[in-house]
């Protein structure tokens, strides 16, 4: 039993280090893509209504100018005419750095969630080498601890 748990302890500590090392891999790969002269590539949506309905019309677009960033973005605002009304709008996009400050949403007496990220596509809502990691893990203890047990 004591000789199972320690292969199963090495088999686990095999595991995390291939994972660690894909997603060291990935984000490399990531950086240098900026650091090489090449545009940043980000999610594009817009949608007034929700995040589920942005994410439908999502689109993968290069950035126009060199140094640009990745922005997620939800504007809320009340507008005032006859009748009051709460206005929101969902958006990711490409953008100058400048964005981030959130001085356009002060301006526009926007409340706004902003995240801004400069790697390629970091606007989603998912990241690969994280969900890549949990996925290995998991299959590579399950498979060990079914053969074990």
């Amino acid at each position: 039993m004591r000789d199972m748990l320690g292969s199963v302890m090495k088999l686990w500590r095999r595991t995390l280090l291939l994972a660690f090392l894909l997603a060291n891999c990935t984000s490399k790969q990531e950086r240098s893509s900026q650091t090489q002269g090449q545009k940043l590539r980000c999610y594009k949506c817009y949608s007034p209504e929700s995040w589920s309905n942005c994410r439908e019309n999502l689109t993968a677009v290069e950035c126009t100018r060199q140094g640009d960033i990745c922005y997620k973005i939800k504007r809320t605002r009340w507008v005032r005419s006859e009748t009051e009304k709460l206005e929101v709008s969902y958006a990711m996009g490409c953008n100058v750095p400048e964005t981030c400050s959130g001085e356009e949403c002060k301006e526009h007496e926007w409340h706004c969630d902003l995240s801004c990220c400069n790697t390629d596509f970091c606007n989603g809502t998912v990241r690969m080498p994280g969900t890549l990691f949990f996925i290995i893990a998991s299959l590579r203890f399950s498979f060990e601890f079914i053969i074990y047990f």
